[in-house]
C-alpha cells in the first residue's frame, strides 16, 4: 500500500473557524448577561488643550465628554467588530506574517529610538514634569526621531507590501529581511538615531528654555 509523504515545503493549514465561533459566542454571552450595579460610575474624557486654550477660563474651555461605563463597553465592542478581527484570524499565515510581523515592523523602530534616547542620549535622566509642559525642554517635534523611524520602517516595507499581495516580485533579499522586521527596524532606527542625535537641541537641552 502506497504511503503519501508530505514534504517540508507543504504549508500546514490551521482552521481558525472554531476559535472564531467560540469568541463570538463568548462575546454574545457577556453582552447578554451584562449587569451594571447602580449607581453606575462614569469617567471624563478631557480633550488636550494648547497653551493659549489652557490659560482660558474654565467656562471657555472644551467641556469633558462624559461616558458611562456600560456605554463605553458597548462602544468598544462595536469598534472591535468593525475592525473585522476574523479577517486577521482567517489563517495562521495571515495573522502571523500580515498582522504580527507587519505591526512589529513599526514597533521595532519605536523601541530602538526609545532605548537609545533613554539609555545612551539622556543617561536614564528625564524631567517628568517637563514631558507635559507645552514650553518644556522637550517641546516641539524631534525630526531626527521621525527620520530614524522612517529609516527603520523602510527595509521592511517591501516585504510587508508583498505579504499583502500589493507588490509583486521576489523572492529576494527584502523577503528574507521581512520575517525579522522587529529586529531589523530596531537596529536601523537605533543606529540612525544614535549617530544623528548628538548636537541636537533635544539632546543638549538640560534646562528649560528661557
Amino acid at each position: 500500500m502506497a504511503r503519501r509523504e508530505s514534504s517540508l515545503g507543504d504549508k500546514v493549514s490551521v482552521d481558525m473557524t472554531p476559535m472564531i465561533d467560540v469568541v463570538f459566542q463568548l462575546m454574545s454571552f457577556f453582552m447578554c448577561t451584562l449587569k451594571v450595579v447602580a449607581p453606575e460610575g462614569d469617567f471624563d474624557i478631557r480633550m488636550p488643550l494648547g497653551a493659549a486654550a489652557a490659560a482660558a477660563p474654565d467656562d471657555q474651555q472644551v467641556p469633558p465628554v462624559r461616558v458611562k461605563l456600560s456605554a463605553g463597553a458597548v462602544i468598544t465592542g462595536v469598534i472591535g467588530i468593525l475592525i473585522m478581527p476574523w479577517k486577521l484570524l482567517a489563517s495562521a499565515d495571515t495573522y502571523v506574517f500580515n498582522w504580527l510581523v507587519g505591526y512589529s515592523g513599526l514597533l521595532g523602530p519605536i523601541a530602538g529610538i526609545m532605548v537609545v534616547d533613554y539609555w545612551l542620549i539622556r543617561h536614564r535622566e528625564l524631567d517628568v514634569a517637563d514631558l507635559y509642559r507645552v514650553d518644556g525642554r522637550y517641546a516641539g517635534v524631534n525630526w531626527i526621531a521621525m527620520a530614524a523611524l522612517v529609516a527603520g520602517v523602510a527595509p521592511n516595507l517591501v516585504g510587508f507590501l508583498r505579504s499583502l499581495k500589493v507588490l509583486g516580485g521576489g523572492p529576494d533579499g527584502w523577503d528574507a529581511v521581512y520575517p525579522y522586521a522587529w529586529f531589523t527596524g530596531f537596529i536601523v532606527a537605533a543606529l540612525v538615531y544614535r549617530l544623528a542625535m548628538p548636537g541636537s537641541r533635544f539632546a543638549s537641552a538640560d534646562r528649560r528654555p528661557s
